[in-house]
């Protein structure tokens, strides 16, 4: 975890503990559980933990085990629902990482190169309003967006109604690969902070700039003017 990424984990958990409870929690790439069991354990909220890839998942489903607040969803959250393609590097060396599996085959391809080997698999998806309705979800308090380029996919959708429904997030812009650093995907950044702006969100911590790691992390709140 960068910097960055410790200091709006740091706020975003000082505002949901100043929140009274009860709330419902979305953590979109949960990988093996960390942070969702970070808000199940000290924020006592229903937390619905995301995780496309089936070798996560798995891991994920042992990790959560016992804990009654965690319903652990291995479905991709997409710009469109159905079966959606989905990339995971079939090599030892990538097994129990987060940058293991993708939407996007190429830039899987850079971060586990020269040894990666994207096998491409299908997995369900579902938009995230339609996730959001499906499971009986009026708001989410907080929603966590860390899904190596899935973002791209769920701001790029024609529904972005979830929107209204969110409190609070945070989001993990990819970039680290020729793949996110093309003028289309830096043109995809700028549509989707116009998008949050246009919702009624102010970013509160965070960057406009890649970072070390090529990601820009950004946490917004619903703008109380």
């Amino acid at each position: 975890m960068s910097k960055m990424s410790k200091l709006i984990h740091q706020e975003a958990m000082k505002r949901l503990h100043a929140a009274p409870g009860p709330g419902v929690i979305i953590d979109v790439g949960a990988y093996q559980g960390g942070c969702s069991i970070e808000y199940a354990k000290l924020l006592d909220r229903q937390v619905y933990a995301i995780e496309a890839c089936p070798r996560n998942a798995a891991d994920l489903a042992k990790n959560a085990a016992g804990y009654l607040n965690i319903t652990v969803e291995p479905i991709a959250i997409a710009g469109i629902s159905g079966p959606i393609e989905f990339f995971v590097a079939n090599h030892r060396k990538s097994k129990g990482t987060s940058q293991s599996n993708s939407l996007y085959r190429a830039y899987l391809a850079d971060r586990q190169r020269p040894w990666a080997k994207p096998n491409a698999i299908t997995v369900p998806g579902l938009t995230l309003s339609e996730f959001m309705d499906t499971r009986s979800i009026n708001k989410a308090e907080f929603v966590k967006f860390n899904c190596e380029g899935g973002e791209y996919a769920i701001f790029s959708g024609d529904d972005l109604s979830f929107l209204d429904r969110i409190g609070m997030l945070s989001l993990s812009m990819h970039g680290k690969s020729d793949v996110f650093t093309s003028d289309e995907f830096l043109a995809l950044r700028r549509q989707i902070v116009t998008a949050l702006a246009v919702a009624g969100f102010e970013m509160v911590v965070g960057m406009n700039e890649l970072d070390h790691r090529g990601h820009v992390d950004q946490l917004w709140v619903r703008s109380s003017k």
